[in-house]
């Protein structure tokens, strides 16, 4: 591959970054995403029913839809890993294994991936009864049990979440307390449909097409119980153990959060002049697809108008 100049390079090929290649081509930049694997977490998911408009379809057919709408519109995308980059001055470089791509702006979609809990079964169950996400997944478990892995403020607040459609919500604490704020274990505690099972860990999960049963095991004694669906039906078990921020490539390149998560604004701006960031790698507090997209279009606006400005 030779080296190559863009208007834009986007940096990951999920959901924000995606979006952002449709609308950057769209307004006439010649843009270009770099990604090992297009589609993001968005993968995962069995069925997506919270996207608005679209009722009910697979994460993998609205991946791919929106892949082919970017490369319809031209934009290229690379199926390889960025390197390195250099942020600095007019001209930013993204390097490849066998390339260095220059581009006026760089757009940040690299997202943040759930940490997982390490249990058996975690992977294979992984969108069929296991999620990282209630606000995407729950309403699957209306009417049915769920179990919630964590014990901080994300836990707490998912497993509230769940408990309004839920019939019963085990909330599974490594601990012997909670790590919350004291407002958010004062509403869970008053919960009837909510158990909190303190020193517990989830040791597995099993099933067939979907996760039907949970294997707890005191951190203390080690006894195990297994908890069941009802009537053989679904489980969820939705693991809230924090997320990772996929930001050490551009580490020293821009400004980071404690988290590892890029302060930038609706705007998508980051500390660096002509670089932007877009999706979950955006510290803010929804992260759901409608505000990935949402990120993509902003980035894409405010990429657009730096390149041009850039040029006059």
């Amino acid at each position: 591959m030779q080296n190559s100049a863009y208007d834009v390079v986007v940096v990951g090929g999920g959901f924000a970054g995606l979006t952002a290649a449709v609308y950057c081509t769209r307004d006439g930049l010649k843009t270009a995403v770099v990604s090992g694997e297009t589609g993001g977490q968005i993968l995962t998911a069995s069925d997506v029913e919270n996207y608005p408009g679209i009722v009910n379809v697979s994460g993998a057919e609205l991946s791919e839809n929106l892949v082919k709408q970017a490369e319809k519109y031209g934009a290229v995308l690379l199926h390889k890993s960025a390197k390195s980059v250099s942020l600095s001055g007019n001209e930013k470089t993204v390097d490849l294994s066998d390339a260095a791509l220059t581009a006026k702006s760089v757009i940040i979609a690299t997202g943040a991936s759930p940490k997982k809990a390490g249990f058996t079964g975690e992977n294979e169950f992984c969108g069929k009864g296991v999620s990282y996400c209630a606000a995407c997944d729950g309403f699957f478990y209306k009417n049915r049990k769920a179990v919630v892995i964590g014990g901080g403020n994300s836990a707490v607040q998912e497993a509230l979440s769940l408990s309004e459609i839920c019939s019963e919500v085990v909330v599974a604490v490594r601990r012997d307390v909670l790590r919350c704020d004291g407002s958010l274990e004062q509403r869970i505690r008053k919960k009837d449909n909510v158990v909190l099972n303190f020193n517990t860990v989830v040791s597995s999960v099993d099933g067939e097409d979907f996760v039907r049963l949970a294997n707890f095991a005191d951190a203390a004694t080690g006894r195990t119980t297994t908890y069941t669906a009802d009537d053989g039906g679904r489980l969820g078990v939705f693991v809230m153990v924090g997320r990772h921020p996929e930001t050490e490539l551009f580490a020293g390149s821009i400004e980071l959060d404690e988290h590892g998560y890029v302060p930038a604004d609706e705007t998508t701006r980051t500390s660096v002049k002509g670089v932007f960031a877009a999706g979950d790698v955006r510290r803010k507090a929804v992260r759901q697809l409608v505000t990935a997209a949402s990120d993509g279009a902003s980035a894409a606006h405010f990429a657009a108008e730096y390149v041009r400005l850039s040029k006059n």
